[in-house]
């Protein structure tokens, strides 16, 4: 686990987690993107293997199943002073979900409008084509004061706990 201050805490620190669900073991890959200015972060890759079958899949992000785009890779953001887009992975009664909360903001993200918005996506599989997909379930915005983290744990009622990556 990362001791990182709650400024720059993320939900999954450089490195492999995993999480395991009824369904099968997702992974999450987790790496750092040094960019020759200030605007470094941190980047998420999905894995999942279902239950009793030695193929991993890739999960992509799929906002839309009627369009082809697929979101391979998740982008985590933050200022100096806190956290603008990250996301977690986590299992409740229907099984596997992603959360992803993100600031939303006009001009700067230190607005005073500025508002966490949630989208989650839940593990589907397209059986025509017998792939395993992040698919879009809904959005929702979050209480007004709450920072991307507080969100994500409202929103997966996981609150640091080791069996999901998560910094507290």
């Amino acid at each position: 686990m990362s001791a990182f201050g709650a400024a720059i805490a993320q939900s999954y620190p450089a490195g492999e987690h995993a999480l395991e669900s009824r369904l099968g073991e997702v992974r999450i890959n987790s790496g750092f993107v040094s960019n020759f200015n200030v605007h470094t972060f941190y980047v998420y890759t999905f894995m999942f293997q279902p239950a009793g079958e030695t193929l991993w899949h890739q999960l992509p992000i799929v906002r839309d199943t009627s369009d082809p785009t697929m979101e391979f890779v998740l982008t985590r953001t933050a200022t100096a002073d806190f956290t603008m887009r990250d996301a977690q992975v986590f299992t409740d009664a229907e099984g596997l979900a992603l959360a992803v909360a993100q600031l939303h903001y006009e001009a700067t993200p230190y607005d005073d409008d500025a508002h966490v918005g949630v989208e989650t996506f839940r593990l589907h599989r397209l059986e025509e084509e017998g792939r395993w997909i992040l698919k879009k379930e809904g959005t929702d915005s979050a209480a007004p004061g709450l920072s991307v983290e507080d969100a994500l744990r409202d929103v997966t009622g996981h609150h640091g706990r080791a069996d999901t990556g998560a910094v507290p």
